[in-house]
C-alpha cells in the first residue's frame, strides 16, 4: 500500500532547495505491504523546492542531497496512511537530529556552512558580532597584559588599569573625566592647564572671577605664580597682593598709580616706590597718604609728606590737610645734599657746606627754643631774623645792664651785642 507525500523545502527567504530526497526503509512495517530493510526511493525536489511521489508505507532514514552538494540526514519519516504528507512533517524529529539544511521556520537555518548559518541568523562575523580576539578576552577575564598599541580604546564605562600596564607616553587632546577617582601620585607635571573642577572641594577655573584656593601649597626650588606680567595674585585672602600692573600691596590694595613708578604699598597710607626703567634723574621715595596716578593724590582726608632721594639729594616734602583723590601741592622743607636746605633745594653757585635758609615767616616767640629764617630787609637784601624766647631779640630784664642788647654764646661765653632799631649810618 501507497500514499503520496508532498511538500517544498524552502531556503530563508522563501526561495527552493533543488536536489534529490532519498528515502531509504529502516524495517519492514507490520501490516505494510512488506517493504524490505534498505529499501531506498529518491525523490527529485524542483528548483522552486517542491516535490511529489508515491511512497509504500513504512519508516524510512530521510537524507537531501542538494544539487552539486552533500547529502544531509534529515532524520526519520514514519509514512503511514494519516493525512499528513510533508515530509518535514512525517519527520520524528526526536529519533535524530534534523540537518542544518531545515528552514528557519522549521526550526533550522537554511544553510549548509557556518558563515551561511551565522548570516541566515543575523550573526555575520565582522558585521553582526565580533570575532574573536584574545586581547577583549584576556581584558574580560581581566587577565590582560597590554599590546603594542591600541588605535582607539572607545569609552571604558566602569573598571581600572593597572598603572603597571602604563608604562610610559601622552595622553591626546581631548577631555577626560576621573570623576569619583584618586591619583595617589600624580608625579611631576610639566605644564598643567586647569580651566575647571575643584581643589579640596573650592571650584576652580580660569574664567571664574573666584579663582579657587589651595588648602596648603608646599613648593621647592625656582616656583612661579602667573606666567604674564598682568596676572594678579592674592595671598592670605588680602595680605599680599599683587595687581596687574606689577605693583604690590601688603595687608591693601594698590590705587591704579602710574605706569612710570613700581610701588609697594604698605597699610591704608605707606608707600614706597620709584622710577620705572632705571635712567638719569630717577627718584626713590618713601611717603605718606600719597599716590601718583600721572598726579600726586591724597589717599585719605589727611595730612601728606614724603621722602624723596634723587639726583645726590635728600629731600623732605609736606603737604597740608587735603580731601581723599584730590592734588597734593607739595612743599619742600628740608635738603640735604653737600649743603642743607631749609626750605629750599638752591645752594647758588659753588655753594658747599653751608646752611640755606628760604625765605620765610618767624612766628610768636615759643619756649625754650630760637626761630631762625631768611627775611627780605628791602627788596634784594635778605637778612637773617632771629627770634628769642623774650621781647623779639633783645634780652629782657635780666642782668638789667644788659636790656637792648643781642645776647650769643661762643665757647660757653656770653657776648651781647647791642641793639639799635635804626640803621647803621
Amino acid at each position: 500500500m501507497s500514499r503520496t507525500i508532498s511538500g517544498s523545502l524552502l531556503q530563508p527567504g522563501g526561495t527552493g532547495d533543488q536536489g534529490t530526497l532519498n528515502l531509504t526503509a529502516k524495517y519492514n512495517t507490520p501490516g505494510s505491504s512488506g517493504v524490505p530493510a534498505g529499501a531506498e526511493l529518491d525523490i527529485t525536489v524542483a528548483a522552486d523546492g517542491s516535490y511529489s511521489d508515491a511512497v509504500e508505507l513504512g519508516t524510512y532514514v530521510v537524507n537531501f542531497t542538494p544539487t552539486g552538494g552533500t547529502a544531509r540526514r534529515l532524520g526519520v519519516a514514519s509514512i503511514d496512511d494519516g493525512a499528513a504528507s510533508d515530509i518535514l512533517t512525517l519527520i520524528d524529529a526526536s529519533a535524530s537530529p534534523r540537518s542544518s539544511l531545515l528552514g528557519i521556520a522549521y526550526g533550522g537555518t537554511g544553510a549548509s556552512t557556518k558563515a551561511d548559518a551565522r548570516s541566515a541568523l543575523g550573526l555575520a562575523i565582522g558585521s553582526d558580532v565580533q570575532a574573536y580576539n584574545a586581547d577583549l578576552a584576556a581584558i574580560a577575564a581581566g587577565s590582560w597584559t597590554g599590546a603594542a598599541s591600541i588605535t582607539t580604546l572607545g569609552t571604558i564605562t566602569t573598571g581600572s588599569i593597572a598603572a603597571s600596564h602604563i608604562t610610559a607616553g601622552t595622553f591626546a587632546d581631548g577631555a577626560y573625566s576621573f570623576a569619583g577617582s584618586t591619583i595617589a601620585d600624580l608625579g611631576t607635571v610639566t605644564t598643567a592647564d586647569i580651566n575647571g573642577g575643584t581643589i579640596d572641594g573650592v571650584t576652580i577655573g580660569g574664567n571664574s572671577a573666584g579663582a579657587g584656593t589651595f588648602t596648603a601649597l608646599t613648593s621647592t626650588g625656582n616656583t612661579i605664580l602667573g606666567n604674564a606680567s598682568t596676572d594678579t595674585l592674592n595671598v592670605g585672602n588680602g595680605d599680599l597682593i599683587k595687581d596687574a600692573d606689577g605693583n604690590v600691596g601688603v595687608g591693601v590694595t594698590p590705587e591704579a598709580w602710574t605706569s612710570a613708578l613700581s610701588v609697594l604699598r604698605i597699610g591704608e597710607v605707606g608707600a614706597f616706590y620709584s622710577h620705572t626703567p632705571a635712567s638719569g634723574g630717577r627718584s626713590v621715595a618713601l611717603a605718606n597718604n600719597v599716590y601718583d596716578d600721572g598726579s600726586f593724590n591724597y589717599i585719605v582726608e589727611d595730612e601728606a609728606s614724603r621722602y624723596l632721594q634723587q639726583n645726590g639729594k635728600h629731600i623732605l616734602q609736606v603737604a597740608a590737610s587735603g580731601a581723599a583723590d584730590a592734588d597734593i601741592s607739595w612743599t619742600t622743607v628740608l635738603t640735604v645734599e653737600n649743603s642743607v636746605g631749609v626750605g629750599t633745594q638752591s645752594f647758588g653757585a659753588g655753594a658747599a657746606g653751608v646752611l640755606a635758609i628760604a625765605n620765610g615767616t618767624q612766628g610768636a616767640a615759643a619756649t625754650n627754643m630760637v626761630q631762625l629764617v631768611s627775611k627780605d630787609l628791602t627788596a634784594g637784601n635778605t637778612m637773617l631774623s632771629v627770634r628769642t624766647e623774650g621781647s623779639g631779640s633783645k634780652i629782657a630784664g635780666t642782668p638789667a645792664a644788659e636790656a637792648g642788647s643781642i645776647a650769643l654764646e661762643y665757647n660757653g661765653a656770653t657776648i651781647y651785642l647791642p641793639y639799635s632799631e635804626s640803621a647803621p649810618t
